[in-house]
């Protein structure tokens, strides 16, 4: 504890001050704070917070705060777990959230959740951009073998009523058949030799390549 700030303490790893307080007996943690007099704010707002028939008069109030893409609206009458009071925020997206006071002031919350999704989007466009030449996707050329390939190699098989091995290759949606042989290492050799001819230009290159 901190001098006289109840469930307020240093914590000497994270270099932080963290604050907590219990609620129905089992210790519910508020967050770290850089400074120790925002985690003494963080307390006193929960302890207002969780108690939902006392006044709110001394709670601080953060109406037209802005927490990350967050803007605090108001109070709002919506309560969380144990009757929690939460705050009605706005995104800059536009969605509303609730959200707990404590909560904000730690940095839990900065947005309802669409910097994640933005990002996951942001992200996945730009592998696609990277992966992709000329039509063909890198990564499908790596694709591991398929549990039901019985050759242990891929793009080659046994034809039962040629009684032969067959050996083909998948580019640019299109199966190429490299032919049918007696041996199945000639099998292997020939789609060796065509992954070398239609895989390696676009797996070796950075720029787009035009087959």
């Amino acid at each position: 504890m901190i001098d006289d700030h109840k469930d307020v303490s240093y914590d000497s790893r994270k270099g932080k001050y963290r604050a907590y307080i219990f609620v129905n007996k089992k210790r519910k943690y508020l967050g770290y704070f850089t400074d120790v007099e925002d985690a003494v704010q963080a307390r006193k707002d929960a302890e207002l917070e969780y108690g939902s028939h006392r006044t709110t008069s001394r709670m601080k109030d953060l109406s037209d705060m802005d927490f990350g893409d967050l803007k605090v609206i108001r109070l709002s009458d919506k309560r969380g777990a144990n009757g929690t009071r939460l705050w009605e925020c706005r995104c800059k997206c536009g969605e509303v959230i609730y959200v707990l006071g404590a909560s904000l002031r730690a940095g839990y919350y900065k947005s309802c959740g669409c910097n994640r999704e933005e990002k996951r989007d942001i992200g996945a466009r730009e592998h696609e951009k990277t992966d992709r030449v000329d039509g063909t996707r890198k990564t499908a050329l790596k694709a591991k073998l398929h549990k039901g390939n019985k050759s242990g190699h891929k793009g080659v098989r046994w034809n039962e009523s040629r009684q032969k091995w067959t050996a083909h290759i998948g580019f640019k949606g299109k199966q190429i058949s490299l032919g049918y042989f007696s041996e199945k290492e000639d099998a292997i050799k020939a789609r060796k030799r065509a992954e070398e001819k239609y895989f390696d230009p676009i797996l070796n290159s950075d720029t787009e390549y035009k087959g």
